[in-house]
C-alpha cells in the first residue's frame, strides 16, 4: 500500500456527530450482524484409528466438559469487556484500556469477539465513535497477535493475525452490506408497524455509525487514505446509474464520511480527486 497522503491545504468541511444506543448481555460469542462469518468455524478432528467404546464415551464426556468450561470462560471475558466499554469515558480511558488488555485475550477467537463488541458499540453510539477509535488505536499497538494460515502461494509463511487486520475486515463487511438491514423494511409493500419503524431507525443509525467510525479510524491512520477514497468512490458509483434523489442511504453515507474525514482528505495532493467527488455530487 502506498504511503499516506500528507495532510494540508484549505478545507471545505465542518465537523458533526451522531446518535447512540444500548445493548443487552452477551452470549458465548457477542451477538452482532455478520458475526458468524467473521468468527468463522472451528474445524473438528477426524478420528484416524479404532478406539474402544468405553474410551470413546469417556473422551466424549471430557470433550463436552471442556467445551462447557470454555463457553463459561468466554462468557465471563465478554461480560467483562462489555462492562469496560459501558464505563469508557475520556477521564477513565487509560485505566480502562489497561483493564481491556488484561481480560485474557489469548486466542484469535477471543480477539475477534472483543472487536465485535467494540464495533457494535461504536455503530450504536456514533457520537462516541472518536473515543472508540482511540481505543482501537491503543489496542492495535498493544493487543497480542496470532499466527494465521499461510498466504496463498507461500506455504511456508504464516500470516500474522493482528487487531488492525481483523478490525478492518469487520468494518469492510459492514460497509459492503451497509444498506442490507434498512432495505429489509424499505422493500415491504405494507406500511411499517411502530416497532418496525423503530428497528429501521436503529439499522440506519448503525449504518451511518459504521461510516463515521471508518472516518474516525482514518483520522488516526488506522485506515489508510486509499481505503477512504475507495469508500467514497463506491458510494458515488450509484450516481452513475440513478438520479441523486434516488441514491437514498448511499447519499447519506457519502455526506457522513465527507463530514467526518473530509478535512483530512482535502489537501493539495488529493485536490483533483476531491474536485471530482464534488463535481459528481452536484
Amino acid at each position: 500500500v502506498e504511503s499516506a497522503i500528507a495532510e494540508g491545504g484549505a478545507s471545505r468541511f465542518s465537523a458533526s456527530s451522531g446518535g447512540g444506543g444500548s445493548r443487552g448481555a452477551p452470549q458465548h460469542y457477542p451477538k452482532t450482524a455478520g458475526n458468524s462469518e467473521f468468527l468463522g468455524k472451528t474445524p473438528g478432528q477426524n478420528a484416524q484409528k479404532w478406539i474402544p467404546a468405553r474410551s470413546t464415551r469417556r473422551d466424549d464426556n471430557s470433550a463436552a466438559n471442556n467445551s462447557a468450561n470454555e463457553k463459561e470462560r468466554h462468557d465471563a471475558i465478554f461480560r467483562k469487556v462489555r462492562g469496560i466499554l459501558n464505563k469508557l469515558t475520556p477521564e477513565k480511558f487509560d485505566k480502562l484500556c489497561l483493564e481491556l488488555l488484561n481480560v485474557g485475550v489469548e486466542s484469535k477467537l477471543i480477539l475477534k469477539g472483543v472487536i465485535l463488541l467494540i464495533v457494535d458499540k461504536a455503530l450504536e453510539e456514533p457520537k462516541y465513535s472518536s473515543l472508540y477509535a482511540q481505543l482501537c488505536l491503543r489496542l492495535a499497538e498493544d493487543a497480542p497477535n496470532f499466527d494465521g494460515p499461510a498466504a496463498e502461494g507461500q506455504p511456508g509463511q504464516k500470516q500474522s493475525t493482528t487487531f488492525r487486520r481483523l478490525l478492518i475486515s469487520k468494518l469492510q463487511d459492514e460497509f459492503e452490506n451497509r444498506t442490507r438491514n434498512v432495505d429489509v423494511y424499505d422493500k415491504r409493500e405494507n406500511p411499517l408497524l411502530p416497532e418496525e419503524e423503530e428497528q429501521r431507525a436503529i439499522a440506519k443509525i448503525k449504518m451511518l455509525g459504521n461510516i463515521k467510525f471508518i472516518g474516525e479510524l482514518g483520522k488516526l491512520d488506522l485506515i489508510h487514505e486509499s481505503i477512504l477514497h475507495k469508500c467514497i468512490k463506491t458510494l458515488l458509483e450509484k450516481k452513475k446509474r440513478v438520479q441523486l434523489k434516488d441514491m437514498g442511504e448511499d447519499l447519506e453515507c457519502l455526506c457522513q464520511i465527507m463530514r467526518t474525514v473530509g478535512p483530512r482528505l482535502d489537501h493539495e495532493r488529493a485536490k483533483s480527486l476531491m474536485d471530482q467527488y464534488f463535481a459528481r455530487m452536484c
